[in-house]
């Protein structure tokens, strides 16, 4: 079974190619060559490298998240 990687990015052009990249560099001309399988879904992904940029953002996010909350604590409703 091969791995599937958390796709980062892609793209369509107005002839119908497209190009894919993952989190971890494939199929930006890094690794494994043109063909691998992606998800949009986190629960999906079995790539360690992908997994570990997933983890990364996620608490990424929830940082942004607490120092919002931590910002508007005290604000007054309206």
């Amino acid at each position: 079974m091969s791995k599937v990687h958390w796709i980062a990015w892609s793209s369509c052009d107005h002839e119908g190619d497209s190009e894919s990249y993952s989190a971890c560099g494939v199929g930006n001309g890094n690794r494994e060559g043109d063909e691998w399988d992606g998800a949009r879904f986190a629960s999906e992904v079995t790539c360690k490298r992908c997994l570990a940029h997933l983890k990364k953002r996620d608490a990424a996010i929830l940082k942004s998240r607490e120092a919002i909350a931590s910002e508007h604590a005290n604000d007054q409703p309206y």
